[in-house]
């Protein structure tokens, strides 16, 4: 089984059923947070994850699902694959800082939180879904960040 972790181009599988990840930014990424001991730099661990956090948004962003469905179906099929494995890999990594969101991500993807590769199959149907985080009204993050 391929390794490889989303971001950029894929290929079907010969059976048709899904796509296969080139080596590409995101499965470096990966790896190389893999082998990292997290308890020991607990913050240069975080910035590391959301690095890889903000390469995967900028890759929704410009893969544009959104338009694709209509324009692209294909494309807009494997941006949403990709997107899943980022997200389902992330749940893992991320697990030690929010292990209460992480479990709840892993659950409704049916993964488990052990810290090794994740790989949701093409077609998963998620189970019923709740809001992982509220978005916060900017005035009460002025006034949480004014407290501090």
């Amino acid at each position: 089984m391929n390794k490889n972790i989303l971001i950029g181009g894929a290929w079907p599988y010969a059976n048709g059923s899904g796509y296969h990840l080139p080596d590409q930014i995101v499965s470096s990424e990966y790896l190389t947070l893999e082998g990292r001991k997290i308890s020991t730099s607990q913050n240069y661990a975080i910035e590391e994850i959301f690095e890889v956090v903000r390469k995967a948004n900028k890759y929704f962003d410009e893969q544009a699902p959104w338009k694709t469905r209509t324009e692209n179906v294909e494309a807009c099929k494997n941006t949403l694959f990709q997107c899943v494995q980022i997200i389902a890999n992330l749940a893992v990594v991320l697990a030690p800082f929010l292990p209460f969101s992480s479990e709840k991500v892993c659950n409704w993807l049916g993964i488990s939180t052990t810290w090794e590769y994740k790989e949701i199959p093409s077609g998963y149907r998620l189970p019923e879904i709740s809001i992982l985080f509220e978005r916060l009204d900017k005035s009460v993050i002025d006034e949480e960040r004014a407290k501090l």
